[in-house]
């Protein structure tokens, strides 16, 4: 099964007299992953909060057929999982019970655990390497632990749409790409539509099959990695001078300091 298109047309977001997103219009096809790029306060958050049913907004959000306005809470955590941030971890919570919270939409009103839930969560924790963990205090992990164990608690929604809020923020080089690696195999197995942001543009190009620049609440550039990360688009929107590199997948992004580009320039 391949996870469903998902479309944003015009969506827009204004709090008080701010406005945070401007008439975004892009698609995500079904089965492929596309990140959200941009600087800071560009409004990549605030997208996937919409998308999650988190954050008012004006303009339709639609998951396949499913137009996000018309889903219960309930109805909508069963299509899309996702990965915060910042998540909220309840102090003393053991990893077996955190994952577990992640199959609440399917339990209804008996607000308990079914066998199936706990295949569930059993097989999730055999994938993601967690078994181990299953009876240790969450808070107890490492970074790169921690963020598998969010993850864990996510997939067992048994969603077609995976949305990833700066999945490896805190997370060491290696760790990032154990994270991004595993997420890739997950995607491809399942045929999940993934939906993240990223800060790190060259793994952001590498991992991603589209991308999607937002930039002061606007949409001003998507595509293919080699179409969005150019030298121009990183000049404009991130005030980089920068040589960009695309091989065969692989992204390579060299920044120049700005003092050194002012000495060069000094005549």
């Amino acid at each position: 099964m391949t996870g469903p298109q998902i479309s944003f047309d015009n969506v827009g977001v204004t709090v008080g007299s701010t406005t945070l997103l401007r008439d975004i219009s892009v698609t995500v096809g079904g089965g492929s992953w596309m990140s959200i790029i941009g600087p800071n306060g560009a409004g990549k958050t605030t997208l996937l909060r919409c998308l999650a049913g988190l954050v008012k907004h004006s303009g339709t959000i639609s998951v396949g057929n499913d137009h996000n306005a018309h889903l219960t809470s309930r109805d909508r955590a069963k299509l899309v999982a996702l990965v915060p941030q910042t998540p909220v971890v309840p102090p003393g919570i053991l990893v077996y019970s955190y994952v577990l919270l992640g199959r609440t939409p399917h339990q209804g009103m008996r607000f308990s655990a079914s066998a199936d839930d706990q295949r569930v969560v059993d097989e999730t924790l055999d994938r993601l390497d967690l078994t181990r963990f299953a009876d240790r205090q969450l808070e107890t992990l490492s970074g790169g632990e921690r963020q598998r164990v969010v993850l864990a608690r996510a997939l067992v929604q048994s969603t077609q749409v995976l949305v990833l809020d700066e999945p490896t923020t805190g997370l060491d080089i290696g760790h990032q790409f154990d994270v991004l690696e595993l997420v890739a195999e997950l995607g491809a197995e399942r045929g999940l539509t993934i939906i993240s942001t990223l800060h790190d543009l060259s793994i952001a190009g590498q991992f991603s099959d589209r991308l999607a620049l937002l930039s002061g609440g606007n949409l001003v550039a998507s595509g293919n990695p080699s179409d969005v990360l150019t030298t121009e688009n990183l000049a404009a929107h991130y005030n980089i001078d920068a040589d960009v590199q695309h091989n065969n997948g692989e992204v390579s992004i060299n920044v120049r300091r700005r003092a050194a580009t002012a000495q060069t320039e000094t005549p």
